[in-house]
């Protein structure tokens, strides 16, 4: 059975209720600092106009997992109870919860027709790099509307510097990320890049007085760059070639109410019963610049 921190991703979300199958959320930007013109004393009556506020939206998508179960295999004395309704459930249950969260990191627009699709974290993030040699670096617009570029040839993850120019990116534009969501395979090599300016902290003691076991730490799941503190979680279901730069408190999701994974029985089909999970909601990205997205790496290790 899978725990919470095996879906890291969409179990730190925080989840409310929808109030229609469309979801509209604002942002707002405060703009450049201009200096203010050399003015003789006293001022002009010449206010600034307002500043427009963008509306960002979502649709939201249904997700569902089908499954039947045997009443003859149900009479036997299986072990575990493994093809009991209730086990069967919990089963499918876990799976959809797989499911969108491999989901959530598939880069996916915003589809306002029937069937209607949700936009993904990567289509609302506009702090992005492609590494790939060759490719587009042109970044997203951030409302879901258009994907991040993964053309041109992959490059090995050997350098923290796309990680650097996210990050200072972000904090250019008021937003710093706080985790970092990538497969087992990069964050193996992420805790040996050479360029990490990796820090010791060591601990001299005096033989004799409580002596310890040399311990050495090969692993690293806290980056303190330059711009703030990231803290490493490995995501199963995030692909090879991508890493996610996430800032919790301004990004959450809506579910319908009612279909929070909803199950019920479709009927039944010969001596077995036909059962349905369903998940109907969205997510939403209230800043964009506070999140990163880097593609263009190398899915195989070196």
């Amino acid at each position: 059975m899978l725990a919470n921190d095996e879906t890291p991703h969409y179990s730190n979300l925080e989840f409310r209720s929808a109030s229609a199958i469309k979801i509209e959320w604002g942002t707002q930007d405060i703009g450049a600092v201009v200096a203010a013109p050399a003015r003789n004393r006293g001022f002009v009556a010449a206010p600034q106009s307002p500043f427009t506020p963008v509306r960002l939206d979502n649709r939201l998508q249904l997700c569902a997992v089908e499954f039947g179960v045997s009443d003859s295999m149900r009479a036997l004395d299986a072990a575990g109870g493994t093809n009991s309704v209730n086990n069967q459930r919990l089963k499918f249950g876990i799976q959809l919860r797989r499911n969108i969260n491999k989901l959530l990191y598939t880069p996916q627009i915003k589809k306002i027709t029937e069937p209607t699709e949700m936009g993904t974290f990567p289509t609302y993030v506009t702090n992005f790099k492609n590494v790939a040699t060759g490719g587009t670096t042109t970044a997203p617009a951030g409302n879901g509307t258009a994907l991040p570029a993964s053309n041109g040839t992959k490059v090995q993850f050997d350098t923290i510097d796309a990680i650097d120019d996210v990050m200072e990116s972000a904090t250019a534009k008021q937003g710093v990320p706080m985790r970092l969501l990538m497969r087992p395979a990069l964050k193996r090599k992420f805790s040996r890049l050479p360029d990490a300016s990796v820090a010791e902290n060591r601990i001299n003691m005096t033989a004799g007085r409580n002596p310890q076991a040399f311990m050495y730490v090969g692993t690293v799941d806290l980056y303190l760059s330059d711009f703030g503190m990231l803290e490493v979680a490995v995501d199963i279901d995030a692909p090879n070639s991508n890493i996610y730069m996430v800032n919790w408190d301004y990004y959450g999701g809506e579910i319908l109410p009612g279909m929070d994974f909803d199950e019920f029985m479709l009927g039944r089909r010969g001596s077995g019963e036909e059962w349905v999970i369903q998940w109907e909601g969205a997510i939403w990205v209230d800043n964009p610049t506070s999140h990163g997205f880097i593609t263009g790496y190398d899915p195989t290790l070196p």
